[in-house]
């Protein structure tokens, strides 16, 4: 991929330095060759197999205008060349939606001994493994909730990715006050969002919507919250909204737990919530999440049928077109240059 540090930004073009380079270099042959008179070579008549070729026509000169033509092109650099964000390159018109609802609270924040020796949060480790596995998926939009008593919608539906890394990166730890596993709640905050960017569809058609729910605990609200029409919101009405809106959600389970009696129902309530909405429920430590990641990918589709922005623009065109600027010079020069005799 071509660096843009490496272009002149001048929007709708982009100036390109070897562009000029070459630009130069190819005036001063050409000046040199086209300036000189008397033919470079002489050959037999061919006259009576290939008239056409004589060098009287006017249009033998074809060949140097296109040649011109291909060296402004490649002075100009046009846009099938991927340039810089910043430049209005158009962006994919399709694709899923990936929404991490990532649990933040108190016990997210245990650490984890890492191969290297290291060790780092839980719910670090996890926002590293969701970048490694989103980046698989160019064209597609992301989003990323963080919840503990409330949800943060932290970045809605975006094709960002830089922008969901640097938040993944920069996660902070609530305070104890705001501390609880709102799990319900932050489901139907989340679709509230992917309702509202599935009204944009006019600008991005979403083909799937999966919500990713990574929690190390089970429902858990003050009193007082659950009094709350809002916060208190029942399962059912979620996972109606969440058929509705066809939003497949993939439960993860952290830490699964070796009391099934006691939690029975809550496990049964996370299967609920998997089975309805066409997603999955997993259970596994959390050394087995890359491997979770990359079967919820497979199964919504992964990176099949997506295209990056390097590949619908096309390759960069320079190489072939400082060929072709040579090559009809060249032919100018051999339809000019070469001077017919005639046979005896």
């Amino acid at each position: 991929m071509i660096d843009a540090a490496h272009y002149f930004q001048i929007s709708p073009f982009a100036i390109s330095p070897w562009g000029i380079l070459f630009s130069g270099i190819f005036i001063v042959f050409a000046f040199l060759l086209v300036s000189k008179r008397g033919p470079l070579l002489k050959i037999p008549s061919l006259e009576h197999l290939m008239p056409i070729l004589k060098p009287s026509f006017q249009w033998t000169k074809i060949p140097l205008l296109l040649s011109i033509l291909a060296v402004a092109l490649l002075l100009l650099d046009p846009l099938w060349v991927p340039h810089s964000s910043k430049q209005n390159i158009p962006l994919p018109k399709k694709g899923k939606s990936w929404t991490l609802l990532l649990d933040r609270s108190g016990s997210m924040w245990r650490t984890l001994p890492l191969p290297n020796g290291e060790v780092e949060p839980i719910v670090k480790y996890v926002a590293s493994l969701f970048k490694d596995e989103i980046a698989k998926q160019p064209d597609d939009l992301v989003a990323f909730v963080a919840f503990a008593r409330k949800p943060d919608i932290l970045l809605p539906l975006t094709p960002d990715k830089k922008q969901l890394n640097e938040l993944l990166d920069g996660l902070q730890k609530v305070p104890p006050a705001q501390d609880g596993t709102a799990i319900t709640y932050s489901i139907y905050k989340t679709l509230l969002m992917i309702e509202g960017a599935k009204k944009m569809e006019k600008t991005f058609h979403l083909d799937r919507n999966a919500l990713i729910l990574v929690t190390d605990g089970f429902e858990a609200i003050p009193e007082e919250d659950a009094k709350d029409p809002l916060r208190g919101i029942s399962l059912d009405a979620v996972l109606e909204k969440a058929k509705t809106l066809g939003v497949h959600i993939y439960v993860v389970s952290l830490f699964p737990a070796k009391d099934n009696l006691k939690w029975g129902p809550e496990i049964r309530r996370m299967q609920q919530i998997a089975r309805v909405t066409d997603g999955g429920f997993f259970q596994a430590t959390p050394d087995g999440l890359q491997d979770l990641f990359q079967k919820i990918g497979q199964q919504e589709g992964g990176a099949a049928n997506t295209t990056t922005l390097t590949t619908k623009l096309g390759l960069p065109l320079a190489p072939y077109l400082a060929l072709a600027a040579l090559g009809f010079l060249l032919l100018y020069l051999l339809i000019r240059e070469v001077v017919y005799l005639t046979l005896p």
